[in-house]
């Protein structure tokens, strides 16, 4: 493709999210030198700015039809388009995109998604009918290909992929500059004690699990590492890392500052360990070769640690805080 679109959730703060459009950008650059790029983007001067490619107002019906009448195709993805947990809305959006791709007479590809949780009939229906359509689908683990499987798409038609953030290595990581970010936010120690990184999430106005994060910070605390977390959806991911940090006994710090994605891999790349709810601070983790420890509150989360032969330490649900510092405690 001369020129394409790429669809996702791109534009509002999510570090993951700009992750994988990092990635896939890259990637596109490296495999189709001059490939004209358009993002429906929900900030299209940042997204514009930060990747150097064009973007089109993801809410806007008429930027979206002719960006993709410009185009010669769409990607969607990657990141976890296709599920209704966090509301039909969501899902219908980027079905619906699909959709007006079809109408303009363009091709579309299903790129490195996370299929599902998907659990509406109605939602079930609707992607099995859209995605008959699609020209190619790559999903990034095999339980995804098994829920597109169960929905009535054949096996044959999807290939099973790595998350485009996978394909990042410490090559994209700047030492001195991740440094200087931890400096600036109070990390002490660095070069002389171990540092772990904690990203933590909201999830349904659940809270026990907090104090579970805050016993094992104390613990790594006492056990002589320096504690630093790292909000991947700001500012949202603040309140709640603030909140573990007024739960604890020890001094901790937090990254109270919006990161680029090469700011946040350079930030994990000087790190000993990643604790983390964020699936994508699991993932930059792994890609930058620091050992992670997963807390699960969505199946996206397990899916990822069993692909690295890992199971969550514990989950949001079923907070345990002596697992959990006996999971944290073993990377020492």
């Amino acid at each position: 493709m001369k020129k394409c679109v790429i669809s996702g959730y791109y534009g509002f703060g999510n570090l993951g999210d700009e992750a994988i459009l990092f990635a896939l950008v890259r990637a596109l650059r490296s495999s189709f030198p001059g490939t004209d790029i358009t993002v429906l983007s929900g900030n299209c001067e940042h997204t514009a700015s930060s990747y150097g490619v064009k973007a089109a107002d993801r809410w806007n019906p008429v930027a979206v039809w002719r960006a993709l009448r410009a185009s010669d195709g769409l990607i969607s993805g990657g990141g976890s388009l296709l599920q209704d947990v966090t509301g039909l809305g969501s899902l219908c959006y980027y079905l619906g995109v699909m959709w007006l791709a079809i109408l303009a007479g363009r091709p579309f590809w299903i790129h490195a998604q996370g299929i599902g949780p998907v659990r509406s009939s109605l939602g079930r229906l609707l992607v099995r009918l859209t995605l008959r359509r699609a020209r190619g689908i790559s999903v990034r683990d095999p339980e995804s290909k098994e829920e597109l499987v169960a929905m009535g798409l054949a096996p044959e038609l999807i290939e099973v992929t790595v998350d485009p953030v996978l394909t990042l290595d410490r090559e994209v990581a700047d030492l001195q500059m991740g440094r200087r970010i931890l400096e600036r936010w109070g990390v002490k120690g660095l070069g002389e004690q171990k540092i772990v990184g904690i990203s933590v999430r909201e999830w349904r106005g659940l809270t026990a699990y907090r104090l579970a994060v805050a016993e094992a910070a104390d613990r790594l605390v006492e056990s002589g590492c320096s504690v630093v977390f790292l909000p991947f959806q700001y500012e949202s991911d603040v309140a709640v890392c603030r909140d573990i940090i007024r739960m604890m006994n020890r001094p901790s710090s937090v990254v109270d500052e919006p990161l680029s994605v090469v700011e946040m891999a350079s930030v994990i790349a000087c790190l000993d360990l990643v604790i983390g709810m964020r699936l994508h601070a699991l993932i930059l983790g792994h890609a930058m070769g620091v050992p992670v420890v997963g807390i699960s509150y969505d199946p996206k989360i397990d899916r990822f640690l069993a692909s690295v032969g890992k199971e969550p330490a514990m989950s949001v649900e079923q907070p345990d805080g002596e697992v959990l510092i006996e999971a944290v405690l073993s990377h020492r």
